[in-house]
């Protein structure tokens, strides 16, 4: 049952990944600037349907991320029956982690999955031994004070290490791209497409094709 819920939900976030990046892709296109695209076209019609149509491959592509978290957030459910709010301050906190790991070896970021992995799972851990498995048999509002709590603690911890200012990590693949006839996809967005939705996909096995999942 929660396994639908989770393609539901799932499906959303797609639809609203999607229509996020169109609407702020489409009235500030800082992704072409960015990657020095220039539109040649002298009919303004035909540019503004290239924006559009290239922005809905921009939002099919984040959606795809929005989805894996969308799972996350459903199992989590399904299983504890609990709402976790901190669920975007995790992927984050993952976000930061990778570039720490950066910092220290200069490593490329693909390089740094495994130590991200280990690291974010052992700062799950810690955190869901010292608040989440203290409140698992109360109310579910003391779940949702206690995961937004959570999140803001994450969201200014980064901030008074990291500083409030944007990171990146500079990848040989950054800017690189494919052309699918006129439109553009950048390879690092089309790899955590990729990535998501096969980790979609082992979801659905384990839950539907096996003993643990039943």
């Amino acid at each position: 049952m929660y396994f639908s819920a989770m393609r539901s939900l799932a499906a959303w976030q797609v639809i609203l990944g999607l229509m996020l990046s169109c609407i702020t892709s489409l009235s500030t296109p800082l992704f072409f600037q960015h990657c020095n695209i220039t539109v040649k076209s002298t009919d303004r019609s035909n540019e503004s349907m290239w924006y559009f149509t290239q922005n809905i491959f921009n939002g099919i592509f984040a959606g795809g991320v929005y989805a894996l978290i969308a799972v996350g957030i459903t199992v989590i459910y399904g299983v504890m029956r609990m709402i976790n709010f901190a669920s975007g301050a995790y992927l984050m906190v993952g976000m930061y982690i990778t570039y720490f790991g950066y910092t220290l070896t200069g490593w490329d970021a693909y390089l740094l999955i495994p130590f991200t992995v280990l690291v974010s799972a052992a700062v799950a851990w810690a955190s869901f031994k010292l608040t989440i498995s203290p409140i698992l048999n109360r109310d579910k509002t003391t779940a949702i004070i206690v995961t937004v709590g959570l999140s803001f603690f994450f969201q200014n911890l980064v901030i008074l290490i990291f500083g409030a200012n944007p990171l990146t990590i500079p990848t040989e693949i950054q800017l690189k791209s494919l052309m699918i006839g006129p439109f553009i996809i950048t390879l690092p967005r089309l790899i955590a497409f990729a990535a998501s939705m096969a980790l979609v996909l082992i979801f659905h096995i384990l839950l539907n094709k096996t003993m643990f999942g039943q």
